[in-house]
């Protein structure tokens, strides 16, 4: 039985959930893509995608698991961050949350963007299961895109 994933909206109750998500889940990859975790400098950044981007937490089997922010256009939906508790991980989250963004980009028809580190390969992988490619990079980034209906 496949158990149900739910979004809602995040709050600012929900900075600290979701900071320690992003350290929980992105430290690794930081640290391997730019020497090290710098705290006060990745709370500032976080403070930052905070206040300008909006967040939904993902929430499975009633706990919150996990979070998505998008930014949409007229050109493109852009994925600032999807991210999943390690704990949840490897269960299909993420498949499901990402099928709704699908949906939604070909019912609009435009595209999906993203970066992912260069670091994260297992990132990277999970996209390309669903038919992101690579369509440049940065010095620490590939950018992957997946058009409308699979474009």
């Amino acid at each position: 039985m496949t158990m149900m994933v739910r979004l809602r909206d995040a709050c600012r109750e929900d900075y600290e959930f979701l900071y320690d998500l992003l350290k929980s889940t992105m430290m690794h990859y930081y640290s391997e893509a730019f020497g090290d975790w710098d705290e006060t400098l990745e709370r500032q950044y976080f403070d930052e995608s905070f206040s300008r981007h909006k967040y939904q937490i993902i929430i499975y089997d009633n706990c919150d698991i996990g979070c998505i922010s998008l930014t949409q256009s007229n050109k493109a939906l852009f994925i600032n961050e999807l991210q999943i508790v390690p704990q949840y991980q490897n269960r299909s989250i993420g498949k499901q949350v990402m099928k709704s963004v699908i949906e939604d980009s070909n019912r609009l028809s435009v595209p999906i963007t993203l970066e992912v580190l260069k670091t994260n390969n297992r990132a990277e992988a999970f996209y390309s299961r669903l038919g992101f490619k690579r369509n440049g990079q940065t010095e620490s980034h590939w950018l992957m895109y997946r058009g409308a209906c699979g474009k």
